[in-house]
């Protein structure tokens, strides 16, 4: 391994860092600052904190039903106001898809048959295949690109609008909720 190899996961992983913030930029500029998706976000935590104070309410007997009626009701509002939420955050994520696509083709081309690092273990089987693939020789220490890329692509990716502050709001509709929910229904019949 040279020395000009043996800085290229560092070049990798400042590529994918300022793709990453360019493509949060895109993403700001695209959904993030629009008026609908800061109603969509504003509708869901809305609907979140009802949901939450519904569902910690104690009724009576009499009013279970409609209790159970109400809570029913927002269910399907936050499902809805999420939907809505996601389906104007696809756009931006479509796009952003394909311009990383592009971007490994392109890191691919300069980077193929190089090694990139050097890994401090020796992988299993499954994994060598992946941090040597298109090396030539049986060292299989050496990493290539496409392996050091995917790692930094889903680290980064994935950390990086959360130190920006753009994650949406989570729906708090989820299948234990909603299970343990249909537990207590149940239990209470």
């Amino acid at each position: 391994m040279t020395l000009a190899d043996a800085y290229g996961a560092f070049v990798i992983v400042g590529i994918v860092t300022v793709a990453t913030l360019l493509a949060e930029l895109l993403s700001y500029l695209l959904v993030y600052s629009t008026k609908d998706y800061v109603r969509a976000c504003d509708r869901v935590r809305e609907l979140n904190k009802k949901l939450e104070k519904e569902d910690r309410k104690v009724v009576s007997v009499e009013k279970r039903k409609s209790h159970e009626k109400s809570i029913d009701r927002l269910e399907e509002e936050l499902k809805q106001a999420s939907q809505k939420m996601d389906g104007l955050k696809m756009r931006s994520s479509v796009l952003i898809g394909l311009s990383f696509l592009l971007l490994y083709r392109m890191v691919a081309a300069a980077w193929t048959g190089h090694v990139v690092a050097r890994l401090p273990f020796l992988p299993i089987k499954i994994i060598q295949a992946l941090s040597f693939r298109g090396l030539q020789g049986n060292d299989y220490y050496q990493c290539s690109f496409g392996f050091i890329y995917t790692l930094c692509t889903m680290g980064i990716k994935s950390n990086i609008p959360k130190l920006l502050g753009f994650t949406s709001p989570k729906s708090i509709l989820n299948p234990s909720r909603m299970a343990a929910r249909q537990q207590r229904k149940v239990g209470t019949d």
